[in-house]
């Protein structure tokens, strides 16, 4: 199109070319909004989402400067230009907002684990969430219950002493077993306080004992030492 617009700028040899274009701006904007439209994914989500009328926005922009040269359209024009960059100053306010929750439930998600761990979890955007755990972290996607008992078994087989399950009951309505058959025990839940989202630590049984004894041990030496303060 804009080969198109130059081209009959030059062969009319005036600035105001682009005047006589409004109805083909106009059908190749509504045909590009339209065929997104219906290429565009469909699964939901973070799919869904303005940046794929990209491709419209350049005949929108010129349709626009058309529609400011004229005087009986330029007050509708200015409003609605006005309108849309209010939208898009009110979406950055949201961007922000939501990179400050995924940074926050990333560092709660590297100060419970360990590089190396496993972490499983059933919320489609907890992986993009987390994306820099990456490196260190192994992230795994359940796309069902069965996938969780799927995975513990197989992380039972491979040798793993425990693994990791980020999830939302009151989202995805999943509700982590006290035990998996494959012979882990749930021996922490930590609630990262965003979306509902919850962490839940997963041992072997001999392992979950050991640490389960430490922490009573803990807690007897943790009194002794209260009680021999107190005493003094």
């Amino acid at each position: 199109m804009a080969s198109i617009l130059g081209s009959e700028a030059w062969a009319k040899g005036t600035s105001h070319a682009i005047i006589r274009w409004p109805r083909a701006l106009s059908l190749t904007t509504v045909l590009t909004l339209v065929l997104v439209l219906f290429s565009l994914p469909r699964a939901g989500g973070a799919q869904c989402s303005a940046r794929f009328f990209l491709p419209a926005a350049p005949f929108v922009a010129v349709l626009a400067v058309e529609r400011l040269r004229d005087v009986r359209t330029r007050g509708l024009t200015a409003l609605l230009v006005a309108a849309s960059l209010a939208l898009q100053m009110c979406g950055m306010g949201f961007l922000r907002q939501s990179k400050r929750v995924n940074a926050q439930i990333t560092r709660t998600a590297a100060s419970l684990t360990q590089p190396g761990d496993v972490i499983v979890s059933d919320l489609f955007w907890y992986p993009e969430a987390t994306a820099t755990l990456y490196p260190s972290r192994r992230m795994l996607f359940a796309p069902s219950p069965a996938a969780f008992d799927a995975i513990a078994a197989a992380a039972a087989e491979r040798g793993f002493p425990g693994f990791w399950i980020a999830t939302a009951t009151e989202i995805t309505g999943y509700a982590p077993p006290p035990t998996f058959a494959a012979g882990y025990v749930r021996t922490r839940v930590r609630d990262a306080g965003l979306s509902s989202l919850a962490f839940y630590q997963y041992e072997r049984k001999w392992k979950a004992k050991r640490t389960t004894e430490a922490q009573s041990s803990q807690r007897r030496t943790e009194k002794i030492f209260s009680a021999t303060a107190n005493t003094k």
